[in-house]
């Protein structure tokens, strides 16, 4: 949460300071993707909290760098699929996030969300179904 921290408000500082100037280099507008990003997973739904493990795992994905090819208008559908593709596939890491307090190993983390990265599609890219 600390890291999470300092990259919110380099992303704010940063922002705040581009606004004059609009010339900016790529490692600088990464910065401001993913602190958009960071903004948008940080917003939850009133009264429609996630479960801490969630939490976590939406995090790490995001400090991990699997949300910055994302568009940041499907970051929120991205968080519902991820976390349908968790519990449907991965659910005893989930648990052991709960019970055991820790992060599964993280070579496993990057292979889980890789393998969903390959999987995701966007609502707004998905056919339609006739009724």
């Amino acid at each position: 949460s600390g890291t999470l921290r300092i990259d919110l408000a380099s992303y704010r500082e940063l922002e705040a300071f581009t606004q004059f100037g609009s010339d900016l280099d790529a490692a600088t507008q990464h910065k401001l993707n993913r602190g958009k990003r960071t903004v948008a997973v940080l917003k939850q739904k009133l009264h429609k909290t996630l479960p801490v493990e969630e939490q976590v795992v939406i995090l790490y994905a995001l400090i991990h760098g699997y949300m910055d090819s994302v568009p940041l208008e499907m970051i929120e559908d991205y968080q519902d699929q991820l976390m349908t593709f968790f519990r449907d596939n991965y659910d005893v890491i989930l648990h052991e996030i709960v019970t055991k307090k820790v992060l599964p190993d993280q070579q496993l983390m990057d292979s889980i969300l890789a393998e969903f990265g390959q999987r995701f599609q966007p609502l707004s890219a998905r056919p339609l179904v006739a009724d």
